[in-house]
């Protein structure tokens, strides 16, 4: 639950999909400001993801409530905010591909946070504050870090993706537990109420493969946008 009981879930929900889309638009509307004062930007940005991941795994384990069958971060949202949280200390392109696919899913936890709309009322800040960073992150890299991905990118984000998903289904047996929601199914589950494990995992990758190849072209689009933009000047 929301550490600021006081705050309705539900209106912080709102409020979390209005600033992650009003964030995108300012990151395409204002470059020159960011990379004026992204040295700034980027120190803010760190320091709330050392607090997100001390909240997440350190407070936990001191408060003796760190769990192997839940406080472990292998969720794909949760991996790619470790990874991004290096990346602020040690940034490498070679981080990119990885942050910008991987990273891309956290605009569907804005949206359908960890499936039903219900789930919002049990969801505390940290999840919002990591989601929100994700979300606006493929943006970023897109436009002021000048990434642009290609379609091999595509495919190796898509496929290690669906190999981690398959691989963690014995790990998930042995600790029983539901690490890549691969027996809650997270939204898919009331849809295919009565799939394995195995099913969801191709299922699951199938449809952030075609997320992924959106990504790729919405990249594709803004360059062609740009390019038109600097043959016009």
């Amino acid at each position: 639950m929301l550490y600021f009981s006081f705050m309705n879930p539900y209106i912080i929900h709102i409020f979390y999909n209005l600033l992650t889309f009003i964030t995108i638009f300012l990151i395409f509307k204002h470059k020159a400001f960011i990379v004026t004062h992204k040295r700034i930007i980027l120190k803010v940005v760190t320091i709330i993801l050392v607090y997100t991941q001390f909240i997440r795994y350190i407070y936990p384990f001191i408060v003796g409530n760190f769990s192997m069958q839940e406080s472990l971060p292998f969720f794909i949202c949760r991996i790619s905010v470790l990874v991004l949280t290096y990346y602020m200390f040690f940034p490498s392109k070679k981080l990119h591909p990885l942050l910008f696919f991987w990273g891309s899913t956290g605009i569907f936890a804005v949206i359908f946070p960890n499936g039903n709309i219900e789930n919002i009322a049990i969801l505390n800040e940290t999840f919002f504050i990591d989601h929100y960073i994700l979300a606006v992150t493929p943006f970023y890299l897109m436009k002021i870090e000048d990434y642009r991905p290609t379609f091999k990118t595509v495919n190796i984000a898509s496929i290690s993706f669906g190999l981690v998903l398959i691989g963690f289904i014995p790990f998930n047996n042995m600790l029983e537990a539901d690490y890549f929601y691969l027996s809650n199914y997270a939204v898919l589950h009331p849809i295919f109420p009565n799939i394995t494990s195995l099913g969801f995992a191709i299922i699951h990758t199938v449809a952030v493969y075609i997320a992924f190849i959106g990504y790729y072209y919405i990249s594709k689009i803004h360059e062609k946008y740009s390019n038109n933009n600097l043959i016009q000047i």
